[in-house]
């Protein structure tokens, strides 16, 4: 009996080369259109920002807008409190959301246009197609450091005997939320003693909203500002005690309900 033949097994070649060959083509093809479409989706899911205010060019997703006032000194207690009100703020809003900076100072005219106005960018950057650290120091350059340096500017206060806080919240809600569209949220932060004080009506003489509603005074101040929920820092003044009392503070939540927005906390400090 002959022996049997031992097959030898070496490199496959023709057809079995093909098919490899088409695999890898396959998988390369595959790894192209991952590529394509996350370079797409990822153009698809950037808010397109004006590179100045940093607001989404189709708009604020929020617009909060903050009133200071500056015509009577601030204390370093009240000081404190104010910047952990503010901080939380800035780092509550989101992505898009626009923070408006006023002054309330003897003039009204002043709160006619804010002192800085810059919509929260992205903080963290996503590690897969983006630098993080560049991301967070844009966002502190850009964002944080023009905020906080605003801010510290605006807790020096300056004395003044007359306080148009009614005329300056109008000018507030046109200048902040008049062009806005009507879905878009509106928030109000007004940090102030809120004792107005000028031709319109002198709280230290007369506090009573509706006996203020039926005077000429009333239609000066009125405005639409647009449902805007309303914070007050009311800060305490030990000499007016006799004014910062119950009546005017129901003074100020029928104020902000006539003109359209909604008193949602008022914080004594």
């Amino acid at each position: 009996m002959p022996p049997r033949r031992i097959r030898a097994y070496g490199p496959r070649q023709g057809k079995p080369s093909a098919g490899r060959a088409w695999v890898v083509g396959l998988l390369g093809g595959v790894m192209i259109i991952c590529l394509l479409g996350g370079a797409y989706w990822r153009r698809a899911v950037t808010l397109q920002l004006d590179a100045t205010s940093l607001c989404p060019v189709a708009g604020p997703s929020a617009v909060n807008a903050i009133l200071i006032d500056q015509s009577d000194p601030i204390s370093p207690l009240q000081i404190q409190r104010l910047s952990q009100i503010l901080d939380q703020t800035i780092e509550e809003a989101s992505v898009g959301e626009r923070i408006d900076l006023y002054v309330l100072a003897h003039d009204s005219l002043q709160s006619v246009a804010p002192i800085i106005s810059l919509c929260r960018p992205k903080s963290e950057g996503n590690m897969f197609y983006e630098n993080p650290k560049k991301v967070h120091e844009r966002y502190i350059e850009r964002f944080r450091t023009p905020l906080d340096v605003t801010l510290k500017a605006l807790t020096t206060a300056t004395e003044s005997d007359i306080s148009p806080i009614m005329e300056s919240i109008k000018a507030v809600c046109v200048s902040a939320f008049g062009t806005m569209p009507k879905d878009t949220p509106a928030r109000l932060l007004v940090v102030s003693d809120m004792i107005q004080n000028s031709k319109v009506l002198n709280q230290y003489k007369q506090r009573d909203f509706d006996i203020f509603v039926r005077s000429p005074g009333y239609a000066e101040v009125l405005a639409d500002c647009h449902r805007a929920s309303v914070s007050v820092l009311y800060l305490l003044r030990p000499r007016d005690q006799r004014v910062q009392d119950r009546m005017h503070q129901l003074f100020w939540e029928k104020f902000f309900d006539h003109e359209n927005a909604f008193l949602k906390r008022m914080e004594a400090i």
